[in-house]
């Protein structure tokens, strides 16, 4: 939210920090109110611009009312939500360390079309490739596949999904002079009636054009598997661990239950 170069914001640790800052228009007087208190914390200087408020679990409001230098003034409505007091941990998205090159490739091309460039984003994605073949054909290369991934924010030890999703691709490349392979495109499966024929369209070879016999009712046959549920979730621990979390409370927007992982 802004006003006038004026925005809001919060970091949610053990002392919850609500933090007001300035853009080009100089207030010449602030006041913050709790929606559960009547009493102002304290006046706001034009030098400090924050105030340390001691916050409970939930959803809080600030009501804060601003006088500006040509004297208007506005009362500004601002929202923060606190999860558990757990200060929000930002981690970067899976990477793949293994050695095998084609999973390599298929992974660095993942996080290259998933990543979330914001640096707002406060989600970190996980992700797991089934790789069903690779085929090359002079200096083209495609690579079939099944990809799931799954976005997470971490509060404290509350790991929380957003979102995820399972969907079969391929993947084209080019072969450079060097020896390295250029990404080219990705064609992703249609969703409804189109997802089967569109799976058996995508499974050909990259120059010919030829189809891949038996190639496309595989990863349909399969595409209800467990694996790939249980796939991701190692990788999930696995990314976990090499960021040295140990424990975390798994939560769900849907459900009530709560699921505790040890690593």
């Amino acid at each position: 939210d802004k006003t006038k170069g004026f925005s809001f914001n919060s970091t949610f640790d053990a002392n919850p920090t609500v933090e007001l800052t300035f853009g080009s228009s100089t207030p010449k007087n602030i006041s913050v109110k709790h929606s559960m208190s009547n009493n102002n914390f304290e006046e706001i200087s034009l030098q400090e611009n924050k105030i340390i408020v001691p916050l409970k679990d939930g959803t809080h409001y600030f009501l804060c009312n601003i006088t500006w230098e040509d004297l208007s003034t506005e009362n500004i409505l601002f929202k923060a939500n606190i999860v558990n007091g757990n200060k929000e941990i930002i981690l970067p998205n899976y990477t793949y360390d293994g050695k095998d090159k084609t999973l390599k490739l298929v992974y660095d091309t993942i996080n290259m079309l998933y990543s979330n460039n914001s640096s707002d984003s406060k989600e970190f994605e996980i992700y797991y490739a089934k790789v069903y073949g690779e085929y090359e054909e002079e200096n083209m290369l495609k690579i079939i596949t099944v990809i799931d991934n799954a976005s997470y924010t971490l509060y404290g030890d509350e790991l929380k999904l957003v979102s995820g999703g399972l969907v079969p691709a391929a993947i084209t490349y080019e072969k450079e002079k060097n020896g390295d392979y250029k990404f080219v495109d990705i064609t992703f499966a249609k969703d409804g009636s189109y997802w089967e024929s569109s799976i058996k369209d995508f499974c050909t070879y990259p120059v010919s054009n030829r189809s891949i016999l038996g190639l496309g009712n595989k990863i349909i046959n399969d595409y209800a598997s467990d694996d790939f549920k249980n796939s991701l979730r190692e990788n999930l621990i696995e990314h976990l661990k090499k960021h040295n979390i140990s424990r975390v409370r798994i939560v769900k927007d849907y459900s009530d239950e709560v699921e505790i992982l040890e690593i």
